[in-house]
C-alpha cells in the first residue's frame, strides 16, 4: 500500500474512540466506589463489634469520662418496671462491726444498711398518705441503724395518719435523683416528699486533670463512635490516651484524716503538678447550676401534681479535713505564691508552738495575698478555736468547707441554692443546717461536734432535732 492510500487521521484535540467522561460522573463514581469501600468496611466492623463490642466500651468508658469531669444530665432508672427500691429493717450489726472513718470510730455505727425492691401494688393495702424520703445517704440514715433515723423518729409521732418511706440512696446525686422522684410522682400517690440533699455532687467528679486530651476529645470521639468500624480504632485510642494520663493522686490517699490540716499539709496539689485552679472555679460554677436545675425540676414536677414538697439542705462537719477527697492547693495566684506557701508555714509552725495571736497575724497576712486556697481558712480555724474565740473559728471552717477542691466541697453554695429554690416554688423549707448551730449553740458548743457524726452525716442526736422539727411540719 503507498502512502497516498492511508487513511487520514483527523486533526484536533481529541482522537476518535471513547467519549470522555464528565467531571460529575468522575465524582459520582468516585463516590460510589468509597461508599462501597466504606460499606465494606461497616460491615466488617459490625461483624467485629458483635463480638467484642467495641462500640458499647467506647460509650461507656465515654459517659465515665464525662461525668468524672463535668455534671450530668438526668438519665433513666435502671430498676425493673416501675419499682423504687426503699431502705427496710435488717439484722441489727453485731458488737464486732464497727465504722471507722479518717482514723476515727464512730460509735453505734456500721457500714450495714438493707433495702428491698417494692412495686406500686406493695404498698395497696397501706391506707395512711404516704410521706417519701428522697435524698443521698444523709436521708438513707447511713452509717446507723434504721432506728435512729429522723424519718423512724418522725413515723412514731405521726402513725395515725402518715406512714413514712425512705427512699435515700447511698453515693447519689441529684442527676440520680430526678429519674427516681419521677417515678415516685407518676407511680406511687405521694402526700408528701422530703428531699434532703446537695452532699453528693461532686461524687463522681476526678478531680484536676480533667482538661486532659481525653476529656476535650469526648465529643469526637462519640461522631466517629457511630460508626462500627472506627469505634474499636477510637477505643484502642481511647484506652492509650487514658493510660497515659497517670493517677494524678499517686500516694494520696483519700478520706486518711476526718479533721485536721497535717495531711493536706504534707499533699499539697502543687505536689502532683499543676493544680489548674482555673478548671475548679469553672467546674465548681457548673456543678452548683446543675444542682439548681436537677432540684427545680424535681420540686416543680411534684408540685404540679399536687405533693407537698419540703425541702433540708444538709449540714456540714465545718473542721472536715481539707484534704478529705481531693489534693488542695496552697496557692491561687502565681504572682503571690511563693510568699503565701511560706507565710502557711510560717502561720502553722507558730500555732505549734502556741503563738496564737502571732500565727493569727501571719494568716491573715497570706490571705490579704490570696483569698482563695481552703488550707489558709482552715489553719485560721484552728488557730481561732485554740484561742477560745469559737464563733470566729467556725465560720472560718465554713470558708474552707466551701472552697475545698472535690467531694464535699462548696457545701454552703449548695446549701444556698436549696434555700434559693424553696423560695422560688413556694416549697417548705425546713433549714437543718441552721437547726443545727442554733441547738449547738445553746449548748455552748460548736462545729456541729454532737450532731454530724463524721463527715457529714447526723448524730441519732441530728437525727432527732431533724425529726422535731418535721414533726411540726406534718402536725400542723
Amino acid at each position: 500500500m503507498t502512502e497516498s492510500h492511508l487513511p487520514s487521521i483527523p486533526s484536533g484535540p481529541l482522537a476518535p474512540g471513547r467519549p470522555a467522561l464528565s467531571r460529575s460522573r468522575k465524582l459520582l463514581f468516585s463516590a460510589i466506589a468509597i461508599s462501597l469501600v466504606l460499606a465494606i468496611l461497616e460491615g466488617a466492623g459490625t461483624i467485629v463489634d458483635a463480638r467484642y463490642g467495641f462500640r458499647a466500651r467506647l460509650v461507656e468508658a465515654l459517659d465515665n469520662l464525662e461525668r468524672l469531669s463535668q455534671p450530668v444530665a438526668p438519665g433513666r432508672l435502671t430498676w425493673p418496671d416501675d419499682t423504687i427500691r426503699l431502705r427496710v429493717d435488717g439484722p441489727p450489726p453485731s458488737s464486732k462491726e464497727t465504722y471507722v472513718v479518717g482514723q476515727r470510730v464512730i460509735p453505734g455505727a456500721s457500714d450495714a444498711g438493707y433495702q428491698s425492691f417494692v412495686r406500686p401494688d406493695g404498698l395497696a393495702n397501706e391506707p395512711r398518705k404516704r410521706i417519701f424520703v428522697v435524698g443521698e445517704s444523709a436521708a438513707f440514715g447511713y452509717p446507723y441503724p434504721m432506728e435512729f433515723w429522723f424519718g423512724n423518729m418522725l413515723q412514731k409521732r405521726v402513725a395515725d395518719e402518715y406512714v413514712v418511706l425512705n427512699a435515700g440512696q447511698i453515693s447519689w446525686g441529684s442527676p440520680d435523683l430526678v429519674p427516681l422522684v419521677t417515678r415516685i410522682v407518676e407511680h406511687y400517690r405521694p402526700a408528701a416528699i422530703i428531699l434532703f440533699v446537695g452532699n453528693n455532687e461532686w461524687q463522681h467528679w476526678s478531680g484536676l486533670d480533667q482538661l486532659t486530651a481525653v476529656n476535650r476529645a469526648g465529643r469526637v470521639l462519640r461522631a466517629a463512635g457511630a460508626s462500627r468500624a472506627v469505634a474499636a480504632l477510637a477505643w484502642w485510642w481511647l484506652r492509650h490516651a487514658a493510660a497515659d494520663r497517670g493517677p494524678v493522686t499517686r500516694d494520696f490517699v483519700p478520706r486518711y484524716q476526718l479533721e485536721g490540716i497535717d495531711y493536706a499539709m504534707a499533699h499539697p496539689a502543687e505536689r502532683y503538678g499543676s493544680p489548674a485552679m482555673t478548671t475548679w472555679l469553672d467546674a465548681r460554677s457548673m456543678f452548683v447550676d446543675a444542682f439548681r436545675r436537677n432540684l427545680t425540676e424535681m420540686v416543680t414536677m411534684a408540685k404540679v401534681r399536687g405533693v407537698h414538697v419540703v425541702l433540708m439542705p444538709t449540714p456540714i462537719n465545718y473542721r472536715l479535713s481539707p484534704a478529705w477527697s481531693h489534693p488542695q492547693p496552697e496557692s491561687y495566684h502565681q504572682g503571690s505564691s511563693a510568699a503565701v506557701r511560706e507565710l502557711l508555714r510560717r502561720a502553722v509552725s507558730l500555732a505549734g508552738a502556741g503563738s496564737n495571736a502571732e500565727g493569727l497575724a501571719v494568716i491573715d497576712q497570706a490571705l490579704r495575698l490570696d483569698s482563695d486556697p481552703p488550707m489558709l481558712h482552715y489553719v485560721r480555724g484552728e488557730v481561732l478555736r485554740a484561742m477560745g474565740r469559737h464563733g470566729e473559728a467556725e465560720a472560718s471552717y465554713a470558708s474552707a468547707r466551701e472552697r475545698m477542691v472535690g467531694h464535699l466541697g462548696s457545701p454552703l453554695s449548695f446549701q444556698a441554692v436549696v434555700r434559693e429554690v424553696a423560695g422560688a416554688t413556694s416549697a417548705e423549707l425546713v433549714d437543718v443546717p441552721r437547726l443545727f448551730d442554733e441547738y449547738e449553740h445553746r449548748m455552748g458548743s460548736f462545729y456541729n461536734e454532737h450532731l454530724v457524726a463524721d463527715d457529714c452525716h447526723p448524730t441519732p442526736l441530728g437525727h432527732r432535732v431533724i425529726a422535731d422539727a418535721l414533726t411540726a411540719v406534718f402536725r400542723k
